[in-house]
Formats: structure tokens, sequence, C-alpha cells
């Protein structure tokens, strides 16, 4: 008999295991998601899906919208459409050389609008940045060299883009990364836009301005605060320090052999040992060679070690793109990686790697991600939760072939979640200046008494930038949430304490597109006036804290602001 036990313990234990294993279902035509046919599959000039996709809600009506770049097809637009499909809206840019996409509120009028970055034809063509308005009714307006913003002046050979809140002044600033002309020296590769504030933006130096990198990612290592920049070449990486100012430095010995480590092509932020501080994935590869990613552990003194070996990722590959995030929402988060083979070989599936919560990791296959044609291959994905469900599910862009959709299925017993969607400081209503834009913000949350930690930054990003302003935790057994602190930049954090419920989107701020002071997805409720003195036992507030002068208030909330 107590074999018998021992046996039904052991099968009991091996089916709770694997129901933590994420299952996927491919929902791309049943979602609205168009498929695209190339001609000539292997003509690498015309190839589709171009190194990250980007999210963002643009018309603040509660989901991500999918903006797709193309190389040689243009940009693929779609907006969201009821809870679970997507309706492709054209935004008229075909037949270009289409590379990066960010997307900000760019006028600070709580309009989102996306800056395009188009190629130079191997340098022999050179151009300008392109703006794509939204307008009203889900339409677009198109800059087609951003003159009305004033990013006309100079022509550069396009790859990335991003924003940052360089200053901590509520207003982000634009970051071009660009690819080297050849022959000329004397121009910066790179171009840094200072946000004004009133809709335009003026040159500003960097410091890293002839770096001779294509790709980037924002972090913030030292966590102060400011956004830093990592710069990714060919033979190396570089880490730049923003300081606050515009003028960033060069951060000497945080990554371990920066100066060699070479191939890397898009990097993710992700707490994947639990404890408070984001580490760092870097994937690596180049079209005829192959690298070791690498998993950089942040240890106190705000430095990275290298752990790669100790954490089993897998050696060797071509790998040009990870995202990360907690797919069966067991409290640690996991990884995507995006395989290439450039036509050197067989194809290559992408590769899925589950945290199994002990620093290391474990290599997942036939879970429904292995749908890459015979003329595919692998190229970039974004992990988010497109019907807020509380599962995390996968865009996934393929490389002469189509953009597929994943849906998440996963049955994952009792392991709790919760969406957390950062707006605007609502202070920022009654005191300007502690208003904060909130892209670059650091969320942590306090759940039986472990912390939790993300970014509002995209999770993996080499070319493009999302509005990555939803973000999703996945809670393990965690149920009771103490505390979550949000931290903007230069100094505004915002934190509500209490039993807080989990399996729910909380909306954090002003996140609504709405006037005055009104809130809400209706924009129907009303902005309650923020306090010196501390709320009253029976309400419920967001306790403002402005550590550059040593103040705080208290802005009062109600439960129903706590929704889809």
């Amino acid at each position: 008999m107590n074999i018998l036990k021992a046996f039904v313990v052991c099968l009991l234990i091996l089916q709770i295991r694997s129901l933590l294993v994420p299952r996927f279902v491919d929902i791309s035509e049943k979602a609205g998601i168009l498929a695209k046919t190339i001609p000539d599959a292997r003509n690498v000039s015309s190839e589709n899906a171009y190194w990250s996709p980007a999210v963002a809600d643009m018309n603040r009506d509660g989901r991500y919208d999918l903006m797709m770049s193309n190389h040689g097809d243009g940009l693929d637009f779609y907006w969201s459409k009821m809870n679970t499909k997507y309706r492709f809206k054209s935004p008229g840019l075909y037949r270009r050389d289409i590379h990066g996409v960010a997307i900000a509120d760019m006028s600070n009028s709580w309009h989102l609008n996306a800056v395009i970055t188009r190629g130079g034809a191997a340098g022999t063509n050179p151009g300008t940045g392109m703006v794509l308005e939204s307008g009203e009714n889900n339409g677009f307006n198109i800059s087609v060299d951003g003159a009305k913003w004033g990013l006309n002046d100079q022509y550069v050979r396009g790859r990335s883009c991003g924003f940052m809140d360089t200053t901590g002044n509520g207003f982000l600033d634009l970051i071009y990364v660009n690819r080297k002309i050849p022959g000329i020296d004397d121009q910066p590769i790179h171009l840094f836009y200072e946000n004004q504030g009133d809709g335009t933006f003026r040159v500003r130096k960097t410091g890293f301005e002839h770096v001779n990198a294509a790709w980037f990612h924002l972090i913030d290592f030292n966590e102060d605060g400011f956004m830093d920049v990592l710069l990714m070449t060919d033979d190396s990486v570089q880490l730049w320090e923003g300081t606050g100012r515009f003028g960033f430095k060069k951060a000497i010995g945080v990554i371990p052999d920066a100066h060699k480590m070479r191939g890397a092509r898009c990097a993710c932020e992700l707490d994947f040992d639990g404890d408070g501080m984001p580490d760092l994935y870097i994937a690596r590869g180049k079209n005829k060679k192959q690298f070791d990613d690498v998993l950089l552990r942040k240890k106190k003194g705000y430095i990275y070690e290298n752990v790669s070996v100790q954490a089993k990722i897998p050696t060797g590959g071509k790998h040009y793109h990870v995202t990360c995030g907690d797919f069966n929402n067991d409290g640690y988060a996991d990884l995507y990686i995006s395989q290439m083979t450039w036509y050197r070989g067989p194809n290559k599936q992408d590769i899925l790697l589950m945290n199994k919560g002990n620093g290391t990791f474990n290599r997942k296959r036939w879970v429904g991600l292995d749908r890459k044609g015979l003329d595919e291959d692998g190229d970039s994905a974004i992990a988010f939760d497109h019907d807020l469900d509380g599962r995390l599910d996968l865009l996934v862009g393929y490389k002469h072939g189509s953009w597929h959709l994943f849906r998440n299925l996963s049955q994952t017993m009792r392991n709790n979640w919760v969406i957390i969607r950062v707006g605007f400081p609502r202070i920022g209503r009654f005191l300007p200046k502690w208003n904060r834009s909130p892209i670059g913000a650091t969320v942590r949350l306090r759940c039986d008494s472990r912390t939790f930690v993300q970014r509002t930054i995209t999770p993996g990003a080499s070319h493009s930038q999302s509005y990555y302003d939803t973000l999703h935790f996945g809670l393990g057994r965690c149920s009771n949430l103490e505390r979550i602190m949000i931290r903007y930049t230069n100094g505004i954090v915002v934190v509500r304490n209490g039993n807080i419920a989990v399996n729910r989107v909380i909306v954090s701020g002003l996140y609504y597109r709405c006037r005055g002071l009104w809130t809400g997805a209706k924009c129907a409720r009303r902005i309650h006036p923020c306090k010196v003195e501390e709320c009253l036992a029976h309400e419920t507030c967001e306790k403002v804290v402005n550590k550059n002068i040593g103040q705080s208030r208290f802005c009062p909330i109600t439960i129903d602001n706590d929704s889809k």
C-alpha cells in the first residue's frame, strides 16, 4: 500500500509540473492577422519581418495595438478590436526600407505617435525618420520627413529608435541609433533630440555619436531613475550611463568582457532569480557565425556577473532576438529566443527557455510554438497579454514569412497574476512639475514578503521600442499583494499600500486620454485633489513622494478605477 501511495504521489507531482509548462495555439487567422506572401522568399531585399515588432495602446481603449516593420514591404498596423481581435489598417508605407519603430506622446497632448526609421540603401540614399500620427477615428497622418517636429535636419542610414526622459522633466526625448554611412567619418552616426515640450525637438550631443553600433536597448543599471543606453556593435557592447543631463558617460567595468562581446543583437531585462534586481539577457549571432548568448546577473554595487553556464543557457546559435516574461505565472521570468540560420543549413525552431525557479533554465519543445515553414527563418518576437486574461501571449515574426500571434492556453493551477497599467502620476494634474512619463518607470510589487520588479520598457529590444505601459506579473502562489510602488524618473515615487486583490487589471495614475479633472475608460470619473494630509481610514490612496524636495502628497482613488 505504501508503494502504491508513493506511486500516486509521484504521478501527481509529475502532473503538477507538466501543468506548469505553457501551451500555445496559433490564433493569427482567427484574430485577424493577415498572412503575407513574399514572391521570392529568399530575396533579402524584400524580406518580411524586420527585428522588433512594437505594441502600444494607441487609442487608449485598454488593449495593445500592433505595429510590425517589414524590411521590403513597409509597415503593418493592427488596431485592437473588441477583446480578442485585430483590424488591419494600412498606413500607406509600402515598398519602403522600414527598420525600427518607436512610440511616444511626442507633443505632450496625450496622443501617441510613432517614429519610423528608414534605411539608406547601404548608405547610398540616406534619409530622415518619418512620423506616423494617430488621428481621429483610428486614422493616420504621415509626416514623411519629420519637418513638423524639427526632425528633418540630418540624413542618416536609419536603423533603431527609442524614447527616454533624459532629464526627468516629464518629456520624452528621441534617440536614433543608426548604421554608419560608408566613407563618411565626420558626420555623427547617431542622433539625439531633446523634446522641448511644445511638440518640437532639437539636436543635442550624447557622447556616443560616433560609436559604430546599430542595435540598442534602454536599461537603468544603477537604479538612479535615469535610463542608460546599451549599444551593441559587431564586436562589442558599450554601456553609456544617463546622468540626468544631455550627455552620457561611458560606464567601464560594469559588464564583464564587454569589449569582446561580439555579435550582440538584442537584450532583455528580467529578474530571473527573484532577488528584486533586474538582470540582463543578451542574444548574440551574426549571419555567418555563431556565438553564445549571455545571462548577466546584477550584483550589489550595480555591476553584472556572467552566470550563463550556471543558469544552463544553451550555447551556440544565431540568436537575433529575445523577449522575456512569465509564461506560466510561477513568479519567475522565462525567455523566448528567435533563432536564425540565414538559410545556411536546415531550418531551426525558436527556443523557449522556462525558468525553473532555482537559477537555471530548461528548454521546452512541442508547446504549440513550432510553426516555422520551410521558407521561414527566425527573426523577432514580443511577449504581451493580448486579451488580458492573465496569461502572457507571443507575437512572433518569421523572416520571409507571416507574423503569428500565439495565445497562451496554460492551465497554471493556482498560480496568480496581476496586470499593472502605469499612467501619468495623477498629481501632475495639480502640480505640473511633478508630472512624469510612464515610459522608463520601475514597478515593484511586494507580495507575501517577496519583491517582483519590471520596467515599462520593451521586453527585448534591438531596433524598435514599444509604448509598454501595461505590465503582466506572474505571482506564483502569492495572493496577498501588500504594496505597489512605481518609481518614475527624477525622484517621483507613487506607492499604494494595503491588502490588494490579484488576478485582475490595476490602473495606477492617469492612463486614459481625458481632459480636465476626469479619468476612466469613458472619462466619467472625477480626479479628486491630492492632499498634504494622509487619507482617512475608509479612503484608498496613492502616496506620491517627490524625493528631490522631500515632500509628499496623498491622492485619493476609488475602487472602480481598477478595471479592464
